[in-house]
């Protein structure tokens, strides 16, 4: 039993003009979650402290919150997970901080509001549209398409992915990773029958804003790789005929350039992509130009241009060939 530190975020709207943090000792060993942690700071040294907490056995979701600035659930997470040496963590003094999930309003201490999160899945219609009634035969699904979803649905909802996104940081109308992870579940279910208002909502929801910083696949408790899903998304929203877009245009740019020269025309591509949008970004390209900054004038074709496109036919050959399979 070693005594470690927790610094934990505090707020109380009705008296607390700023969030601030305060520190507890707690006798932990190496086995003790942070759901423990808390519960013991609350039952033993201070009644106020107000955090969420439900099932302890990572399925509902409730109880994420930040653990030293990454999004975890504090049932699963255990003090092992955060400290290699547990004598050395008492000695040097070691401190834990617990905050609440980021890209969220916070209630009071660790609880954030929900609400927004709530209304956004409302919007992509988290249900199974069907034209089946009770005196269909069962529609039967082949294990494929089961194992196509089947990751997609292990989504409990605990937002630790939004947390880490950096595109619903700056922008509000964003749908966020967890919500368009639900649209993937939807979309690939061969029994709905909404796929393109499915995919409509993604796109109105700024499913393109998406920048693949990949940090919601390192926060997800439940290794669903919602990055992956959205950029599968958008190949389903072209293949469907949503062409004219921000995301395919970008690839169809992308394509271009390499059947072209072999490598990517850099300074074409905020052209190509945001066409009469790209005027809101001059003040950036002046200071980018600046600072020496800027792509080539001219993108001369590479030398084995040809074996790159042959590359690129190849992969383009594998991905129809699976749609036929």
């Amino acid at each position: 039993m070693s005594v470690i530190i927790f610094e934990i975020f505090r707020y109380d709207p009705e008296k607390d003009e700023e969030p601030y943090y305060k520190k507890y000792a707690v006798d932990c060993t190496q086995t003790t979650s942070i759901a423990s942690v808390l519960r013991k700071i609350k039952d033993r040294a201070d009644g106020s402290l107000t955090f969420r907490k439900g099932c302890g056995s990572a399925i509902c979701g409730t109880c994420a919150l930040k653990v030293n600035g990454r999004a975890v659930l504090a049932c699963k997470t255990k003090i092992s997970d955060l400290v290699e040496d547990m004598h050395e963590a008492e000695q040097e003094r070691i401190e834990i901080r617990i905050e609440p999930l980021d890209n969220s309003d916070v209630i009071k201490d660790l609880v954030i509001d929900e609400k927004p999160f709530w209304e956004k899945l409302k919007k992509v219609m988290p249900w199974l549209n069907t034209n089946i009634t009770e005196q269909d035969e069962e529609q039967l699904m082949s294990q494929e398409e089961v194992d196509a979803i089947n990751h997609a649905q292990d989504c409990i909802h605990c937002h630790a992915c939004n947390s880490g996104c950096d595109t619903l940081a700056e922008d509000d109308g964003f749908l966020g990773p967890e919500m368009l992870t639900k649209v993937y579940r939807f979309v690939k279910d061969p029994r709905d029958n909404s796929t393109f208002t499915r995919l409509e909502i993604a796109e109105k929801g700024n499913m393109t804003n998406c920048v693949r910083s990949y940090s919601c696949i390192d926060a997800c408790p439940k290794d669903i790789s919602p990055a992956d899903k959205i950029a599968e998304l958008h190949e389903i929203a072209y293949d469907y005929g949503l062409k004219d877009t921000r995301a395919a245009r970008h690839a169809k740019h992308f394509v271009d350039s390499l059947k072209k020269t072999g490598k990517l025309d850099e300074k074409m591509m905020p052209v190509k992509t945001l066409g009469l949008g790209v005027v809101g970004f001059i003040p950036d390209t002046i200071r980018i130009a600046t600072k020496g900054k800027m792509p080539p004038l001219f993108n001369r074709k590479i030398k084995g241009h040809k074996e790159v496109w042959d590359l690129v036919e190849i992969a383009h050959d594998k991905k129809e060939a699976k749609k036929e399979r």
